[in-house]
């Protein structure tokens, strides 16, 4: 239950088990659920964090011979979901034997022991085996044979292996008989935490690297860093990258990530990729909307992509020029479904409309590490940096404002924040940090310290400014997830100190104001 007690009958404080991703297609057979998407509430009338929670449900089998997958979480409504937590149930429906007809009979075996998050696989003409360490290693065995003999061990430079990000997709040329070109999707510090295809030239199963495919626009991040790379029939290289947690990423036409890309082997792009609806021009994006595609393959004779995207349910999308289409695709019910997340909604409106307070302390009581340091007082304000920010995203022009609306300004502030942060001398360690409560917007490093940052964007002229839409309670939340997020990574007894990035985007620039705690 993590540090709140779940308490039956009260809205935001009752624990219930939803299906993931609110997927609304099993409702037809629910026997008694409380809401189409979730399957039952807690039995106990409260639970106190650390102890266990009950829940029962039934459900009907589907009709149709199969197996169906049925994955739950817990989730407190209006509040978050626990999506380290689950029960995850495969239900199958006699009919067809298993193991029948043309299915494959496949069989397990271990050819390689002992390895550090082996990412991805790639097989030389000649039988060699290439392997992506997440820790910055390509690894060459003489053959994909169980025991087969390690060649090289070939690090990558400047890798910067961080949760999902390190060194992962592989894939050898077409012609590697004749040109020996191996590219790699890696994770690595280059002016800043990216994403970049490398590639480099084998010899005598050494690596050389030979130049950057693609070396700016795709941000790395911790959390759906995507980064598989693959030759088509079509002998273009697709690689798929992930939104690095920030969905604005996917349905921004101008960003790389959150799509799937397309460029020729030398890092050109293709005559005749798509021009996205809202792009400047043509790039290496030819999807977009993706959440964290990980996989791709091509259908044989219709060179059709099939993409598979890092969650718990599969979900099989097909890549169509300019767009995604996802077969099935199950649409879950709406939030505002639940009577909870109603209420929820509307307290969150009236708090709204309370008088605001600038007295942004905040109170970390009981987590270890930390100071117990008041932020900015009522009528107090720091000094905002004007310093305009050296990212381009994070200025755009007012017409693109417009064009893009609250997605586009969001992005904008996050890239002036880190800007102004970088300024200060800091150092970006996670963008969009998930925990099982909620998500960080910033996590950085100043010098031993960490520092966990809250961004708030608002254009020029708002009714509410960018300060002011963070209250007492919100620092709290933010206090307790840098906590849990200091655990989770090893670090409780680190220093650390909670900041507001506060930014005010108008036509002559980004104003940028940092509200920390004072020594």
């Amino acid at each position: 239950t993590g540090s709140q007690t779940w308490t039956k009958g009260v809205a935001n404080q009752e624990a219930r088990l939803g299906i993931n991703g609110d997927d609304a297609q099993w409702a037809p057979l629910a026997v008694n659920w409380p809401f189409p998407t979730r399957v039952a509430a807690q039995v106990e009338a409260t639970v106190a964090p650390g102890a266990n929670a009950t829940f029962t449900f039934q459900v009907r089998a589907p009709q149709s011979p199969g197996s169906y997958s049925l994955h739950l979480r817990p989730v407190v409504d209006g509040q978050w979901w626990m999506e380290d937590q689950g029960v995850f149930l495969t239900i199958t429906v006699p009919g067809v034997p298993v193991g029948s007809g043309t299915a494959p009979n496949l069989t397990t075996t271990v050819v390689q022991s002992g390895l550090s998050f082996p990412w991805d696989i790639a097989f030389a003409p000649d039988g060699r085996m290439f392997v992506t360490e997440r820790a910055g290693n390509i690894l060459v065995y003489a053959s994909g044979a169980p025991g087969a003999a390690q060649l090289a061990n070939n690090p990558v430079a400047n890798i910067h292996a961080e949760g999902e990000a390190g060194a992962m997709g592989i894939a050898l040329d077409p012609s590697f008989a004749t040109n020996h070109f191996v590219y790699v999707c890696a994770s690595r510090d280059d002016n800043g935490w990216l994403n970049q295809v490398l590639r480099y030239r084998e010899s005598n199963s050494s690596l050389a690297f030979d130049g950057y495919v693609i070396r700016t626009g795709m941000f790395a991040g911790g959390n759906h860093d995507g980064c598989r790379v693959r030759f088509g029939p079509d002998g273009k290289l697709w690689v798929t990258m992930g939104e690095v947690g920030n969905t604005t990423f996917s349905q921004n036409p101008n960003a790389l990530n959150g799509k799937v890309l397309r460029v020729n082997p030398d890092g050109t792009i293709p005559g005749d990729n798509p021009i996205l609806a809202g792009a400047f021009g043509r790039t290496a994006a030819y999807t977009m909307g993706h959440r964290n595609p990980q996989g791709i393959a091509f259908q044989p004779g219709t060179g059709l992509q099939s993409l598979r995207r890092d969650e718990r349910r599969h979900v099989r999308e097909r890549c169509a020029v300019g767009r995604l289409e996802r077969e099935p695709v199950p649409r879950g019910a709406r939030r505002d479904d639940d009577p909870s997340a109603r209420a929820a909604a509307r307290r969150l409106v009236q708090d709204r409309r309370r008088p605001l307070q600038r007295d942004l302390r905040a109170d970390p009581r009981g987590h270890p590490g930390s100071r117990r340091v008041p932020l900015l007082q009522h009528g107090q304000r720091r000094r905002p940096d004007r310093s305009r920010d050296p990212f381009a995203l994070a200025q755009p022009p007012a017409d693109l404002l417009h064009m893009h609306g609250r997605a586009l300004l969001g992005l904008a502030g996050e890239r002036a924040a880190e800007a102004a942060l970088l300024r200060r001398g800091m150092r970006v360690v996670a963008r969009n940090a998930r925990t099982r409560f909620g998500e960080i917007d910033l996590v950085c490093r100043d010098g031993a310290e960490f520092v966990f940052v809250e961004v708030k964007t608002r254009r020029a002229g708002s009714f509410v400014a960018a300060a002011e839409a963070v209250d007492r309670r919100k620092l709290g939340r933010i206090a307790r997830l840098s906590a849990g997020w200091l655990a989770v990574h090893g670090e409780r007894d680190a220093r650390w100190r909670v900041m507001v990035a506060a930014l005010t985007v108008g036509e002559n620039g980004t104003e940028v104001e940092l509200l920390e705690a004072g020594p």
